[in-house]
């Protein structure tokens, strides 16, 4: 961690597992990246403490991988807490990612469609 921590590393990125993701404090850490999300609810509050990492010096922004086969039963909670945080709710939380892509490919249909009749 005090190599990591060093401002003059050309590449700082780490890769931990809970255990370091938890308590540590990395001054101007841009992001933060989560490639699994809880599937207890004791691992949620380790989860969102890891998300704000991002906002303690400064803005920051938190990735989360989602996977909708694995995660679709936690997806009301996770809505839940991001409304009680004051944040906006992805509409694939709500509706699903299914729904998501339905609306998304009538979209793209529309957009087509106008597009080929006016010749362009």
């Amino acid at each position: 961690m005090a190599e990591f921590r060093k401002e003059t590393l050309k590449c700082r990125i780490l890769v931990s597992v809970n255990v370091v993701g938890r308590g540590i404090d990395v001054e101007e850490m841009d992001y933060v990246i989560n490639y699994e999300i809880p599937n207890s609810h004791d691992s949620v509050y380790r989860f969102i403490q890891r998300c704000g990492r991002t906002g303690r010096t400064r803005p920051g922004t938190t990735y989360t991988f989602y996977v909708e086969a694995e995660n679709k039963n936690i997806a009301p909670g996770i809505a839940k807490v991001l409304e009680n945080a004051e944040q906006n709710v992805p509409e694939f939380l709500i509706h699903g990612l299914s729904h998501e892509i339905q609306k998304s490919m009538a979209e793209i249909s529309v957009n087509y469609k106008i597009q080929h009749e006016s010749g362009n």
